[in-house]
């Protein structure tokens, strides 16, 4: 009940680790007397966690959650057995939804034991809308759950425990069953090569400044609205950085638009005696890589997904694989004396948009026929 509590104002540790932790409590609420256990399935955060896994899964397969923070979906699947444990107590519509989306191979044998002897439906499977979801340490923009829906979350937290990394405003791009830009998605705690992969100051794709990563969590939720023809989130991550630089501001816009298959990113990085922002973009670790016409593109299975900004010729020389990589290649960008607004565009086309800048200090961006303005 004191974790609950917390939540209310942004505790959390990721859905890896609420997850394990509301594991070892749904276990724990099989033997408590009856009003004691009511009193925690009437909690009004125990929601939180299926926020979490319902809007967190990639489309095509929502058992594999955004790897954001310290977040292994393949090793770390506790909060489906929460969920399938919650279930004996009552039943859900939006949680047997998504313990029916899930691969049985991907549960672990408890969530499977309890699921095969349950003889009880009370209420029907629901799927949940798309749209703009809350995952509390996350923001979702998804167009739907199936393969060929499109999905961007984005870090968006304040706790201060650890398992939540210093990753506000990254984002991962999922579709067919894969997160395309990608994400340690773990910590390495021995002191290595991988360690600074997973954590330092290329883990996650958050601009760069100056050299200087983020250092603090401090991320504020600006602005989400929704279209016909885009969704949008503009986060606030000024307080996340410690650089010294008068003036510092800085925020991040995100598009999603449905009818391009794009996601479109727009960073303002302003501040006396700013030098240099740097990117690193995470590729799928199965993904292969092709440079094009100024463009990037990760190929795998049947997908592409096509990389370009207006202010970089991309070439082979910006795909690196970081040292200590389990596989993954980075698409590694430094911009010295960077524009107003920095834009990216990802789009899951069979080749790449026409983007151009517009406005008098490039702050709107034409991606076809569709205006974006940061």
């Amino acid at each position: 009940m004191a974790t609950l509590d917390l939540r209310q104002d942004g505790h959390t540790e990721g859905v890896a680790y609420d997850g394990y932790v509301m594991d070892f409590v749904a276990d724990w609420l099989a033997g408590v007397p009856a009003a004691q256990r009511e009193a925690v399935m009437r909690h009004p955060r125990l929601g939180d966690l299926l926020d979490e896994s319902i809007a967190l899964g990639v489309p095509g397969k929502l058992e594999d959650v955004a790897p954001l923070g310290d977040v292994e979906p393949v090793e770390m699947p506790f909060h489906l057995s929460a969920h399938a444990k919650l279930e004996r107590f009552e039943s859900c519509p939006r949680r047997r939804w998504l313990l029916g989306q899930c691969d049985p191979a991907r549960l672990r044998a408890d969530a499977l034991a309890i699921l095969a002897g349950q003889d009880r439906v009370e209420a029907p499977a629901e799927a949940p809308p798309a749209g703009i979801l809350d995952a509390h340490h996350a923001v979702v923009l998804r167009t739907g759950w199936a393969a060929d829906d499109l999905a961007v979350a984005a870090s968006c937290c304040r706790s201060t425990m650890n398992h939540i990394q210093l990753d506000a405003g990254s984002i991962v791009i999922g579709s067919g069953g894969r997160w395309l830009i990608d994400d340690p998605g773990y910590q390495q705690y021995m002191d290595t090569a991988e360690r600074q992969f997973t954590i330092g100051p290329g883990a996650h794709n958050g601009p760069v400044i100056n050299g200087r990563p983020q250092t603090h969590r401090r991320a504020r939720l600006l602005e989400r609205t929704e279209s016909a023809h885009a969704l949008r989130v503009t986060l606030d991550l000024t307080d996340c950085y410690e650089i010294g630089l008068d003036g510092l501001a800085v925020r991040r816009s995100i598009w999603l638009a449905a009818g391009q298959r794009a996601v479109v990113v727009a960073d303002r990085v302003a501040g006396a005696g700013l030098d240099e922002v740097a990117y690193h973009w995470h590729g799928h670790p199965e993904a292969a890589w092709q440079t094009t016409a100024g463009t990037a593109a990760l190929h795998i299975g049947t997908l592409a997904l096509h990389i370009q900004s207006p202010h970089v010729a991309i070439d082979d020389a910006a795909i690196c694989r970081l040292p200590g990589s389990r596989g993954q290649r980075t698409l590694c960008v430094r911009l010295t004396t960077p524009p107003p607004v920095v834009w990216w565009v990802f789009s899951c086309r069979d080749a790449p948009p026409a983007v151009t800048l517009a406005g008098p200090s490039g702050t709107r961006l034409m991606l076809g026929n569709q205006r974006f303005e940061a």
